[in-house]
């Protein structure tokens, strides 16, 4: 985790976010495209699955210490509510 703090920091790291967003922004677009649209359901349902895992994927790279904590078990059994502590 050191390591990622420090990429945070560097000046690349903007540039980093921004592909990742691009990469994000490109996927929920073929979603809404014709093409798209008219596959049939079973390769839909395919598509969708593999744009949610690497969404995940994607997620997890622009912040893995938020998606680690938003993804815990243990956050359920310390805090059953969801709720932040301040």
């Amino acid at each position: 985790m050191a390591n990622f703090q420090y990429v945070v920091k560097s000046k690349d790291w903007a540039f980093y976010k921004k592909m990742l967003m691009i990469i994000k922004g490109v996927m929920a677009t073929d979603m809404f495209t014709h093409k798209y649209t008219s596959l049939p359901a079973v390769e839909k349902d395919v598509m969708q699955k593999t744009y949610y895992n690497i969404d995940q994927i994607l997620t997890f790279l622009l912040d893995p210490i938020k998606w680690m904590k938003e993804k815990s078990k243990w956050r359920y059994l310390t805090n059953p509510k969801g709720k932040e502590k301040k």
